[in-house]
């Protein structure tokens, strides 16, 4: 699959082609002060109307939540600002997936500016919105008005395309001043301040310490243990916590507020806490108990041998969660200390490997070893200076071999780095990170081969055709023409007469692999060098398919004649026309003589087309400024300089010859074969059509080696076609070769 073609669940931007994103909900109720830290929902099952860039429309989309692969930690961005270090405002960690939701934790950096704007703005309930930016990787699309049974369960597509992606990884997180759901905001009722500035009711404190909450565990702590259930044990706190009566004021002195007084009567049978004698103690404890065990089983696998018994006994102590131990003893482990600062650990440093080693810069990195200039001539200054930051980047990549890029890759895919060399390769390959890494190295090659081998068939038209069945190029008929029109009449109508080609476009295609063979011994050529003979070997195409037609002669539909006829078509010198200045002007005066239906068209050549053995020729006949003309007029006017002709010189019609790529016939040409060619707008020549949606260029994708080979390899296609149209805006010669 090519990885490019990524869409946005918001208004669709360019920069954020290889992302869609969605707007997520911020759950305030669990605003961590000390952490810097909020949950929201990342993901629901809830069907989203996106932009697909894949086929340029809007679809719906359904994500499934049991699809999702969830990395360790994303990066937290403003309003999808991907290019620079100066968006990023902190992480998204401890992503996981409950009750049909992906959850996770926003974590603000500390000592940023921007960071500190947007973390204030979020507490203040200003800013509500976040987005979340994730690849889809498996999907089945629906067609409009019908349904299908994906993964179990039946979907049902309206109007639009609806997409049911089965396995989709998030990237990143944004927050953003509008979000595409109107749905998706802070909610005010239960806003983290309030809960700090209410005293929990002992009903419900008593069910969290039942649950592991420590009995010394500050209110703060307690609203933050709050934060962090899940499923039936937070349905299980929130009916305690709201079935409370409102908290009296601590001053006898002062009045009970009036709203709540008013409300006191639809509260009643609700305020007694009878929901306690719901809850099964035993059995909450039980669970509460496993739960417990299973977190300090966690914490001290994670531990390993490299954290010291402290810093792991305070984890346990302090009712940390896997997700903030992790972040501990990694930065223990980075800083040569046993146990973090107070509060939670601050994030990763921006210039840290973990954080700059992402997908985008180790694929730039590939790109630069493969000799790709990430810096497209076209683009504008803010696109330059944003390639230019990610060459700057992926300039520390661009040295590692490709088992180095396999290792990095399983890091970036969240799995364990096996030990043997081959395991690495095998693991990294069975992950979504090194197709997209590697497959970005080699689209970028294979399309800037493509773009730069050359192609002097600029002269024959083009155009996109729906499918691989006979396309019809039909002609007018004789009442083509425009006629008067008396006061009151009506136009008549202009038929489509008999006359007409056809063709079709075929897909040609080649597949090539790198085994891991390849990769353990670093044979970068099956990246830097097979993919560019593709990208040529795909522009050929286009060339041996018209030069073929040229060469090959055929007779016509429309009258069984051969393309290049002396009688009838006139358009064909005979052997031993050499080019010169007499003979070209012969053909320019034929060309202008066509006729069709009895109406003189008046046609220019555009075009002179030539063997490399005519090219100095050609040059001198079209460009020289003057000319000596031995005649009885005389004179040193060069008459062809006016004429605007183009040369175009390829030897495939010298005595090279081409073969065509459509039927394995080799066709001869000569060292003094020369054409002229008119504009497509002025006659119709020749035709390439291109499948509709290729773009007019090979489509590549990638795929993992089975059935006894290992490795990762990629198919290159191109769906393309050629056919010869009139013979009236086409000229051909030959000399005596």
């Amino acid at each position: 699959m090519n990885d490019w073609p990524i869409t946005i669940r918001e208004t669709p931007r360019r920069e954020l082609h290889d992302l869609t994103a969605r707007t997520l909900t911020v759950r305030a109720e669990s605003i961590n002060e000390e952490a810097r830290s909020v949950e929201a929902v990342l993901a629901t099952e809830a069907p989203t109307t996106v932009y697909d860039f894949r086929s340029w429309r809007l679809i719906d989309e359904v994500l499934r939540v049991e699809g999702a692969q969830l990395p360790a930690q994303v990066v937290m961005l403003e309003s999808h600002m991907r290019y620079g270090l100066d968006t990023v405002l902190g992480s998204v960690r401890g992503m996981k997936k409950e009750s049909g939701e992906v959850v996770g934790r926003l974590f603000f950096a500390e000592g940023d500016e921007a960071a500190e704007r947007a973390w204030q703005k979020v507490k203040q309930g200003h800013l509500t919105d976040v987005s979340v930016g994730y690849r889809a990787i498996e999907y089945t699309d629906i067609k409009p008005n019908t349904s299908a049974v994906v993964n179990g369960k039946r979907y049902t597509a309206g109007e639009r395309t609806l997409r049911i992606t089965t396995k989709w990884r998030i990237r990143e997180g944004s927050l953003v001043p509008i979000g595409a759901d109107e749905g998706a905001k802070i909610r005010e009722e239960h806003c983290g301040t309030q809960h700090r500035e209410t005293k929990m009711n002992e009903e419900l404190r008593k069910y969290l310490e039942s649950l592991g909450l420590r009995t010394s565990a500050s209110e703060d702590s307690a609203w933050a243990f709050f934060g962090m259930l899940d499923g039936d044990r937070r349905a299980e706190a929130e009916t305690l916590r709201d079935g409370k009566p409102e908290q009296k004021s601590e001053d006898p002195s002062k009045p009970e507020p009036a709203e709540p007084q008013r409300q006191q009567p639809e509260h009643k049978p609700e305020a007694p806490t009878p929901q306690l004698s719901t809850v099964d103690t035993e059995a909450v404890r039980a669970d509460a108990i496993r739960a417990e065990r299973k977190r300090v089983t966690e914490i001290r696998k994670l531990a390993g041998e490299d954290i010291s018994e402290e810093l792991v006994q305070r984890a346990i102590d302090e009712g940390w969660d896997t997700g903030r131990a992790s972040e501990a003893f990694l930065k223990a482990m980075r800083d040569g200390r046993d146990a973090p600062v107070d509060g939670d650990v601050p994030a990763i440093h921006s210039r840290d490997h973990e954080r700059d080693c992402n997908v985008r810069t180790l694929a730039a990195g590939v790109q630069m070893r493969a000799d790709v200039d990430l810096i497209e001539p076209g683009a504008s200054d803010a696109q330059r200076a944003a390639m230019a930051n990610l060459m700057e980047q992926g300039q520390r990549y661009a040295d590692m071999s490709m088992l180095d890029v396999c290792r990095e890759c399983i890091r970036l895919d969240g799995g364990r780095l096996p030990h043997t060399r081959i395991d690495q390769v095998r693991a990294a390959v069975s992950g979504a990170t090194l197709a997209s890494v590697f497959t970005t190295a080699v689209q970028a090659r294979m399309l800037r081969s493509y773009v730069e081998y050359p192609d002097s068939t600029d002269w024959a038209g083009s155009e996109d055709v729906m499918d691989f069945k006979t396309n019809e190029r039909m002609q007018l008929g004789k009442t083509a023409g425009l006629q008067k029109l008396a006061r009151g009449d009506t136009a008549k109508h202009a038929t489509i007469g008999d006359n007409k080609e056809e063709y079709k476009v075929a897909r040609y295609a080649k597949q090539f692999v790198a085994d891991e063979m390849d990769i353990i011994d670093d044979r970068f050529n099956v990246i830097r060098q097979t993919p560019a003979e593709m990208g040529a070997a795909a522009r050929r195409l286009r060339p041996d398919l018209v030069y073929s037609i040229l060469l090959a002669n055929a007779a016509l539909g429309n009258d069984s004649i051969a393309l290049f006829q002396a009688a009838t078509h006139a358009n064909y010198g005979t052997t031993g026309t050499t080019l010169a200045a007499a003979t070209l002007q012969a053909g320019i005066a034929a060309m202008a003589k066509q006729t069709q239906d009895g109406v003189n068209l008046n046609l220019n050549p555009r075009w002179l087309i030539v063997p490399q053995d005519l090219r100095f020729t050609a040059r001198i006949l079209l460009k020289s400024a003057e000319r000596i003309i031995a005649s009885a007029s005389g004179g040193t006017l060069n008459p062809l300089l006016q004429e605007d002709i183009e040369i175009r010189m390829d030897n495939r019609i010298g005595a090279a010859g081409v073969t065509d790529p459509a039927t394995g016939t080799a066709y001869t040409g000569g060292a003094a074969y020369w054409y002229l060619a008119a504009s497509t707008t002025q006659a119709p020549t020749i035709i390439v059509g291109y499948l509709r949606g290729t773009g007019r260029t090979p489509v590549l994708r990638s795929f993992p080696l089975t059935q006894g080979q290992w490795g990762i390899g990629w198919d290159i296609k191109m769906d393309i076609g050629a056919k010869a149209l009139d013979y009236r805006g086409l000229y051909f010669a030959t000399g005596a070769s």
